[in-house]
């Protein structure tokens, strides 16, 4: 993973679905990062999906990309990002864009993790258990 800016990139050929990009329409698909800061390491895993799809048949592939939080940095830190970001992933001609990206100020949920809510339901159980013995004494 790198971190860079807008200096460090290489656009596409497209501006939008079937623009072609000009000189007074430019891309903004990055299509190759020429330099930048090394952020850390993410793992990509693909395979083959077998059979026709589409109108257009041919090979098609899915990708899975794991990308540690800490590549983002500061990016990320606390339920209110101060900063937009965005990960896009194109091919060289950027005629296949996925963007994922969080605006400026949008609130984000933060989600409880597996073990609160098991400890939640493990102390929920025990007072149903002592509230039944009660009962029957």
């Amino acid at each position: 993973m790198v971190q860079t800016t807008n200096a460090d990139w290489d656009k596409g050929i497209w501006a939008a679905p079937n623009v072609l990009a000009s000189a007074q329409n430019p891309s903004p698909y990055v299509t190759h990062v020429k330099s930048g800061t090394d952020a850390g390491n993410a793992t990509v895993e693909w395979s083959k999906i077998a059979g026709a799809m589409g109108i257009l048949g041919g090979d098609h592939w899915f990708y899975e990309v794991e990308i540690p939080v800490s590549v983002f940095g500061a990016f990320l830190q606390g339920d209110n990002p101060s900063q937009a970001f965005e990960v896009q992933w194109t091919m060289d001609c950027a005629n296949d864009i996925i963007s994922l990206g969080v605006p400026t100020g949008v609130t984000t949920t933060t989600v409880p993790e597996p073990g609160a809510l098991a400890l939640f339901w493990l102390g929920a159980g025990m007072l149903m258990m002592r509230r039944r013995k009660r009962a029957h004494a």
